[in-house]
């Protein structure tokens, strides 16, 4: 990756030569071969269609030669969760165990490592990212319990915390604790588990194994029985934000929504990791915790002014995430552990009760505030709430629908409602969800082309689960779902289309349609340089497409160190 020194000295002047020019500027065509761009003080200077189309005075400005390479607008992120990607980076993990001796020995090294009584909190067991193994993390093998981790941690509480459930949905997910964790939850024979999903493992006594197994995608045992143990603090969180703007910006994300919100806790560290020079651009949704929210215009400017103050033109609170639930004993339970938490990163108290969420949604739509959500039922909602109170023009969003019929599309485009799809969860188990709606209804999952059509502006997100964009992108360009099967052929769109969603829309969705999402003269020379042509190659390798270079106003956010070299800041040495 690029390093520090590097982005401190980069020229504020300098040439992209030799580029495949994917602008997405309606004004050009789709793709420009040999074509260049001047990049001034962060700001895009001058589009040619060739080196030699420079004016003459620019032979002496610092020069990147792209090789033949794509360039394309920077892309945006409509459901990111920026802040989990890296979190729990810093925790002892078991990457590689395969036997209940491996997971000891990483207990033991990190026990060495504290004083008595401190805690020893862990990743989970199983292999990262998406924990394949999550709830058979070891072949199969004898799962560590309260004894095992007592043998080589006497003195210290242990937890191994559980997967976030949407890494492997599939998998239930357990944790495990010591003799010392399960004291000072005070978790005997006779606790009872608060909620159904939560199971606590016993033995042919009854007493507790030190295992936990839920159901649930979002865990709750560290907020509900082995609350003792210690959360991910501050330092973490911003730490891990810090590490993650590298990490989406190595596939050429360099701005991102956060459309499911964020707790008061994270966007605490939002402000705290502000401080590295041009990281990528967030528009925070709040996600609140109404007990404390005394009036809402309110709170969201004092967040918005902490923010500029702290990240200038590069964060900014985008409205409020209002959640809604099937299960509120579960977000009653999480909400009872505030300000914490966990890995979501979002409030179990931002649930509006369903008695109250039209009349909530109502005051801000009078007041004007943006409203963000993923629950079914909130398109029904809403579309009442505008006919008493007009929410068109507010970019109100709805993301996470696996299928939408017709009329519900014609409902959305009459909202002027933005869409973010998750095409992870929805398309690419394309079979399972058809499964799920029956196949008359194949049409209506994930149904970008007819959003489209229709005027609704559709973003994708990667929802953390990968990070990167590009798999979304060849979901919707393939339809295939991750057995092959393609699922609504109907809907596929082309390469141009699908990088629309991710470029133009997605300026559209942070309110920034004037100044970035194209390559053009005036707009912020946010910009990816890209490994293969996302127009050009196999569309089925197009998940595999990485960033060579990635700008955020001219300045480069990451770069691959395998094709990167320094050639010196002399006028007319190239850089890469």
């Amino acid at each position: 990756m690029l390093s520090a020194d590097r982005v401190d000295d980069f020229p504020r002047t300098f040439v992209v030569k030799n580029a495949a020019l994917i602008s997405m500027d309606d004004e050009l065509p789709e793709q420009v071969p040999g074509a260049a761009v001047l990049v001034r003080d962060g700001i895009i200077d001058g589009v040619f269609a060739s080196s030699s189309a420079m004016p003459s005075d620019l032979s002496d400005v610092p020069s990147i030669e792209a090789g033949g390479r794509a360039l394309l607008p920077g892309l945006t992120d409509g459901h990111a969760h920026l802040d989990r990607e890296t979190l729990g980076d810093d925790l002892p993990g078991f990457a590689g165990a395969r036997s209940r001796r491996d997971v000891l020995d990483v207990i033991a090294e990190a026990v060495a490592q504290r004083h008595p009584g401190d805690w020893v909190v862990t990743r989970p067991l199983g292999t990262p990212p998406r924990y394949p193994d999550a709830d058979r993390p070891l072949s199969g093998g004898w799962l560590p319990d309260r004894y095992d981790l007592d043998s080589v941690s006497r003195d210290n509480p242990v937890f191994i915390r559980p997967i976030w459930g949407f890494w492997n949905m599939a998998a239930k997910k357990i944790s495990f604790a010591n003799s010392l964790a399960l004291a000072a939850g005070g978790i005997t024979a006779s606790t009872v588990s608060p909620h159904e999903d939560l199971t606590i493992v016993r033995d042919e006594r009854g007493e507790p194994t030190g295992m936990f197994v839920e159901t649930g995608q979002q865990a709750m045992v560290e907020h509900t029985l082995l609350r003792a143990a210690p959360g991910f603090s501050r330092q973490q969180r911003t730490a891990a934000i810090g590490r993650a703007f590298g990490r989406y910006a190595s596939y050429g994300t360099t701005a991102f929504f956060e459309g499911h919100g964020i707790a008061g806790e994270v966007l605490d560290a939002y402000a705290d990791a502000y401080g590295t020079p041009a990281p990528l651009r967030a528009h925070l949704q709040l996600s609140p915790f109404w007990p404390e929210i005394a009036d809402l215009s309110t709170t969201l400017e004092g967040w918005r002014d902490r923010l500029d103050r702290h990240a200038g033109p590069f964060a900014r609170v985008d409205g409020i995430f209002v959640e809604a639930t099937d299960d509120p004993l579960r977000y009653e339970l999480v909400a009872s552990d505030h300000p914490r938490t966990g890995w979501a990163g979002f409030s179990a108290g931002a649930v509006v009760p369903a008695a109250r969420l039209e009349a909530t949604l109502l005051a801000c739509a009078r007041a004007g505030i943006r409203v963000s959500g993923i629950a079914a039922n909130l398109l029904d909602v809403m579309a009442r709430v505008h006919r008493a109170s007009p929410i068109d023009g507010l970019r109100w969003t709805l993301g996470h629908q696996a299928t939408l019929s017709a009329q519900q599309i014609d409902n959305a485009a009459e909202l002027g409602l933005f869409m973010t799809t998750v095409t992870g969860h929805h398309l690419h188990r394309g079979v399972y969800t058809r499964a799920l709606v029956g196949t008359t209804r194949e049409k209506d999952i994930v149904p970008v082309r007819s959003l489209m059509a229709a005027g609704v502006p559709v973003v994708l997100g990667s929802d953390n689960r990968p990070i990167s964009l590009w798999e979304s992108v060849e979901h919707v360009v393939t339809r295939e779902d991750d057995l092959g099967n393609v699922v609504a052929p109907e809907q596929a769109l082309t390469r141009h289309e699908a990088l629309g969603l991710i470029t133009t829309n997605g300026a559209r969705l942070t309110g920034d349609t004037d100044t970035r999402g194209v390559l053009r003269r005036g707009y912020q020379a946010d910009m990816a340089l890209l490994d293969r042509n996302p127009l050009d190659c196999d569309a089925r390798e197009l998940h595999a497409t990485r960033s060579v270079a990635t700008f955020v106003a001219g300045r480069p956010v990451s770069a691959d160190s395998s094709v990167v070299r320094r050639l010196g800041l002399a006028p007319g040495h190239r850089w890469f």
